[in-house]
């Protein structure tokens, strides 16, 4: 798939719309057949921007076993990177007629697991399992202004810009006249995620159910927080959870 000559309104939040460079897109996979016991499923995406500015890529895969006819137990596993010169960072204003965009090239690295859980003791009666660990980092460099949001010229649309770090916080001088104009806090991040839920489902007679739900969450955020993917599980494993215990039950009045 290609994209080409695109003008995008949103890039800015609000703000006026820039161009943007053409951008290039393809996928691959490959599955066995979904009817046997054991299922397999590759694939990858990628993204690809024509001036350099944008690459994603994106490979997930799917592996499911079935057991017994009453069993399905399925692993499926993700990695993204995506790298984007590009990344809206905030709208700052020195007066009502001044507004500053201030944009910035991120890394961005997503990790995730998924586990499911399918298991049918009866007719009736089943229980179902999903997990799900997620991290995601975050880095950021590379701070430009808009100056020209619609020139032709891609390297004219802005204004590269250097921050004076000062612990969390970024501080930038825009006309280098020794006064500073605005200040970000360190946008960098590593975002710990763990959400499961197990559900047992009774029918208990015909067209009434009942549900017992146990739901746990487990979510931090650090700013700044380091670049790697076994601190954010470590950090994972420590985060205090929240759960949730729910029951539910349906009756069926028949005439």
């Amino acid at each position: 798939d290609f994209r080409f000559r695109n003008t995008d309104k949103w890039i800015l939040r609000g703000g006026p719309s820039m161009k943007v460079p053409d951008m290039l897109e393809y996928s691959l996979w490959f599955h066995t057949n979904s009817s046997k016991k054991l299922f397999f499923l590759l694939e990858g995406n990628s993204d690809q921007g024509l001036e350099g500015n944008y690459s994603l890529y994106r490979i997930s895969s799917e592996l499911s076993y079935r057991p017994w006819p009453n069993l399905v137990l399925s692993l499926e596993p993700s990695y993204e990177r995506t790298v984007d010169e590009l990344q809206y960072i905030g709208c700052f204003k020195n007066s009502l007629a001044d507004k500053k965009y201030l944009l910035g090239r991120i890394d961005n690295r997503n990790l995730n697991i998924t586990f499911r859980a399918d298991f049918a003791l009866t007719p009736e009666l089943t229980i179902q399992y999903y997990g799900s660990p997620f991290i995601s980092l975050g880095k950021y460099s590379n701070f430009k202004e808009v100056v020209k949001p619609l020139d032709t010229d891609y390297n004219k649309r802005f204004v590269s810009v250097i921050p004076e770090v000062n612990g969390l916080i970024y501080t930038f001088d825009d006309n280098n006249d020794g006064v500073k104009d605005y200040f970000i806090s360190n946008p960098d991040f590593n975002f710990q995620q763990f959400r499961s839920n197990l559900v047992l489902r009774w029918e208990y007679r015909a067209g009434s159910t009942l549900y017992l739900v146990w739901s746990q969450d487990k979510t931090a955020w650090e700013q700044a927080g380091p670049f790697d993917f076994n601190k954010g599980i470590n950090n994972m494993l420590g985060i205090y959870p929240k759960n949730i215990f729910m029951i539910k039950l349906n009756y069926w009045f028949s005439n």
